[in-house]
């Protein structure tokens, strides 16, 4: 799969943060409570993983799981 690009989670920043302040969330990604501050719209993918696995109840979009309900059907 030469130059395709997957997208494995998509997480909001203000779901993130709703459900933890930037200073907790800095404490578990290991990260600047700045790098937070610059992520936008959207948590950076790698952070988005690590927050979903540590934190399932914060709203995301796993597309692995999708995909792996539509292989099955």
């Amino acid at each position: 799969l030469t130059g395709v690009c997957v997208k494995l989670i998509e997480m909001k920043t203000i779901d993130a943060l709703s459900y933890l302040n930037a200073p907790k969330i800095a404490k578990h990604l290991n990260i600047t409570r700045q790098a937070i501050y610059q992520w936008g719209y959207m948590v950076p993918e790698k952070s988005a993983l690590l927050l979903a696995k540590k934190f399932p109840e914060i709203p995301h979009i796993n597309f692995i799981e999708i995909g792996e309900k539509d292989m099955k059907e």
